[in-house]
């Protein structure tokens, strides 16, 4: 992770004040990202939050 975090947008989804996801893209080129990580919380697991955002 320290490799590509300064390199990487991270975006963070809350819910009532709440984290309870997050992504991590990092910047390869002026049209082009990789996804290197994606984290739900467990209780909001399985409900397409990791594919909606």
């Amino acid at each position: 992770m320290n490799n590509y975090i300064k390199d990487s947008e991270i975006f963070i989804l809350e819910k009532e004040d709440k984290i309870i996801g997050i992504y991590v893209l990092q910047i390869i080129g002026l049209l082009e990202m990789e996804i290197k990580n994606i984290a739900v919380h467990e209780r909001f697991q399985g409900q397409g939050i990791g594919k909606f955002y």
